[in-house]
């Protein structure tokens, strides 16, 4: 063995001891493979590795900065390979774990941003004092812009003939232009998207929307103390920051002096807002001071009145043509482009005057080429697909609905279905198990009429059914499955097309089913059937699992009608007197709020006010539509029972405004316009999702279950139970204990109106 050997031998046990006290575990072909995929095998970096790990024997856990090159790709080839409790060293300047660090300054090691930080100064060139230094040239230091045009840099670009800085180069060694260079794409392994790869891991390469939602490590952020996706994440693993606080540090702005995150280095550098960086001016449309977008005629144009002059074209005084008014004449009448010596705003292919959404092509051709992609794989849109397609061109933002052609699985999924070419029903969806995506495919196919509506609480059903029947015994799912298609779902569908109100039985089906499982678990656990199932055993059962469990009653009275159980009984679920109320003077302070505070959402006012003062449920509120609004002369009146009930003036107001408030997604419209609901959710065709509307609600200090029963509480004292269940679609026996509760007897009421009533032989 020569001596260089036997140095390397030396080397890498010095590396291999300290490695096997932080990971014991590692034999020495491991260590070596790791050494090997951290270029630090041989040569001057084994020798600077093992020379630091000899010195700071604890460096692999205590993720210091300062330590050679070879120690930061060491540190993450440990780490990458499943030792998480490594510390990789952080950059010293802004604590970000990367993976190379190349430079070095008083803290330790320095990443590329920081690095470029100590070379501060002054441009020879530009005059601009204090900036990153990219070069140094006879007349002295240069900038990073001056550098960009600099001649020694800057040659022609093979494809345009631009002179420009070169970012990469064709074969030949030819030149490309960053304008004309396109970074090499990959298919996304998780969406199939044909994007520029963020990760390219054992899995695959992954666009960045991907790594945003899937990849990127969340964890607790210690700024904000909520879960998150980690931007800044020191070596000792305190301390880290999500992507929503890391704006970078809080510094005066050295024009305006607002204070703002600025996400520049150095704690002494002047530094200017983005606002500031733009030229501001006296917007002359909405008459504020904004950065100015464009100057037209009418003079200094904001961004967002620049995107609402475009998006509402007008009739041009001069020549009376519908386009984009961005001028006036010397007597205030508006003026188009034309007319004003510009350009038209118009689409090149369709010609619709307005603002373009790329190359010179407006949104609703963009998004009639990405419907075509979308739903017309052979170039012909399916016959079944045609009202999708219709009812898409015909949606008022086709901005947002090319985003979320792009963004969502949702029209993934719907371009799955159209690429495959069959006909479409509920069986066939059915059969891709249920998941959030497929129920709103489902529900878009049903508000275009392409597919027959019906009672998705009820039929989703079986297919939660079945996920729950995987893990579970033959003999359970003999005895559940017949229980809830021909008994609980039979009576869940015929009491859906006899009720005159909906209703959600859902929750009711679903736990009587899982109650029905657990209790067959239970017998086995006891290795007793359910046919020698006791009443002793039947009520310890129901005492163990608390009031919910007496649900258990159905499915015990369906095993009775079949022979299949003893003679068993269930005590019925006693109904409780309400316990959760607010105080009279509590509920009209709330009821003041939402009939006059601005600030407050208009549906959370709304349905706010409509609990607070009729005590509805919020179900029923959710599920209010357009035809329930009647008008008549200047009163309105609303049906939330049997019989209309007559608006106060200030929440007739606020109902009347729901229809017109301005949606911020996209949303399809049906073919036959019909009834709109007044609180439309995300779905389309669907009302909004009662949890999220119940905890938007509390959130502006509105409980709805306290605000019901004092509501109730309120009315029952002041009117006849009948009255009382008619106008608020209550049971006439809810109704009745409501009274009861509250304390009041109406029997002199029914006494007077049956004296009110004429005899028969007055007729």
């Amino acid at each position: 063995m020569t001596a260089r050997d036997t140095q390397r031998v030396f080397k890498f046990g010095v590396v291999r001891d300290c490695v096997r006290r932080a990971v014991p575990h590692l034999n020495d072909d491991q260590v070596t493979e790791l050494l090997e995929a951290a270029k630090a095998a041989d040569g001057r970096a084994l020798k600077e590795l093992s020379l630091h790990l000899a010195d700071h024997p604890e460096a692999l856990i205590s993720g210091e900065s300062d330590c050679p090159p070879s120690m930061v790709r060491f540190t993450h080839a440990l780490y990458d390979a499943g030792h998480t409790h490594i510390a990789r060293p952080p950059c010293g300047g802004c604590g970000r774990i990367v993976t190379k660090l190349p430079s070095t300054g008083p803290q330790g090691r320095l990443c590329s941003n920081c690095a470029q930080l100590k070379y501060l100064g002054d441009c020879s060139r530009c005059g601009r004092p204090e900036v990153r230094i990219a070069a140094r040239r006879p007349e002295g230091l240069i900038c990073q812009r001056c550098y960009r045009v600099d001649p020694e840099v800057v040659e022609p670009c093979a494809q345009c003939g631009r002179v420009r800085q070169a970012a990469a180069r064709m074969p030949d060694g030819a030149p490309l232009c960053y304008s004309c260079w396109q970074p090499p794409k990959h298919r996304c392994a998780l969406c199939g998207t044909e994007d520029q790869a963020v990760v390219i891991d054992g899995d695959g390469p992954v666009c960045r929307s991907c790594y945003e939602r899937f990849r990127r490590p969340q964890r607790l952020c210690s700024r904000c103390g909520k879960v998150g996706r980690i931007s800044i994440s020191p070596a000792d693993g305190s301390g880290e920051i999500c992507a929503n606080c890391n704006r970078g540090p809080i510094k005066e702005c050295a024009a305006c002096g607002n204070i703002r995150a600025c996400r520049q280095h150095g704690p002494d550098r002047a530094w200017t807002c983005g606002i500031c960086r733009r030229a501001a001016d006296v917007c002359a449309r909405c008459q504020r001071l904004r950065p100015v977008q464009v100057r037209w005629p009418i003079g200094p144009v904001c961004a967002t009145c620049y995107a609402a002059v475009l998006d509402t074209p007008g009739a041009c005084g001069q020549c009376q043509a519908t386009a984009p008014l961005v001028g006036r004449d010397e007597q205030g009448s508006p003026l188009c482009g034309p007319c004003c010596g510009l350009p038209a705003h118009t689409c090149r292919r369709c010609g619709r005057a307005g603002r373009r959404y790329a190359d010179q092509v407006c949104a609703r051709c963009v998004l009639e080429d990405r419907l075509n992609e979308l739903l017309a794989p052979d170039n012909a849109v399916a016959e079944q697909l045609r009202p999708v397609y219709d009812a898409f061109l015909a949606d008022p933002n086709p901005r947002g609905l090319i985003r979320w052609l792009a963004r969502s699985p949702n029209a993934r999924l719907l371009a799955d279905l159209a690429a495959r070419g069959e006909h479409i029903s509920h069986e066939s969806l059915d059969t891709l198990g249920p998941s959030r995506y497929e129920a709103y495919v489902r529900q878009m196919l049903v508000h275009t009429e392409v597919l027959s509506e019906r009672d998705e609480d009820v039929e989703r059903i079986p297919g939660w059914l079945e996920q729950r029947l995987l893990e579970r015994p033959a003999e359970h799912a003999s005895l559940v499955r017949p229980f809830v298609h021909w008994h609980l779902l039979r009576r869940a569908r015929r009491r859906s097309l006899e009720r005159r109100h909906p209703a959600s039985a859902k929750n009711l089906l679903r736990r009587q089913a899982s109650l029905a499982l657990d209790l067959l678990s239970w017998l086995d656990e006891k290795q007793t059937s359910i046919g020698a199932l006791s009443q002793q055993q039947l009520d310890e059962w129901i005492v163990s699992g608390g009031a919910q469990r007496g649900d258990i009653r159905s499915f015990i009275k369906w095993l009775q009608s079949r022979g299949l159980a003893r003679s068993l009984s269930v005590a019925p679920r006693t109904s409780v007197e309400p316990s959760h109320f607010i105080s009279e003077d509590e509920r009209l302070d709330l009821l003041r709020k939402c009939l006059a505070d601005e600030s407050m959402p208009l549906d959370v006012r709304a349905a706010g006010a409509l609990v607070l003062l009729f005590g509805t449920t919020l179900f029923r509120v959710e599920n209010l539509t357009t035809a329930h609004i009647t008008r008549r002369a200047e009163h309105t009146y609303l049906t939330i029972g049997s019989q209309p009930v007559l608006l106060p003036p200030r929440l007739a107001q606020l109902v009347e405004r729901l229809p017109d408030v301005r949606r911020s997604r996209a949303r399809l419209e049906r073919a036959q316009p019909g009834t709109e609901w007044l609180f439309p959710g995300l779905n389309p065709g669907r009302p909004i999702n009662r949890s999220h509307f119940e905890a938007k609600l509390v959130r502006h200090g509105i409980s709805t279950r306290k605000a019901r029963n004092a509501a109730l509480i309120s009315l029952a004292a002041e009117l006849p139970s009948p009255v009382l269940a008619d106008l608020f679609g209550l049971h006439i026996s809810t109704a009745v204990r409501w009274a009861e509760f509250a304390k009041r007897d109406w029997a002199d009421y029914v006494a007077q109106r049956a004296d009110a009533q004429p005899s028969l032989e007055t007729r």
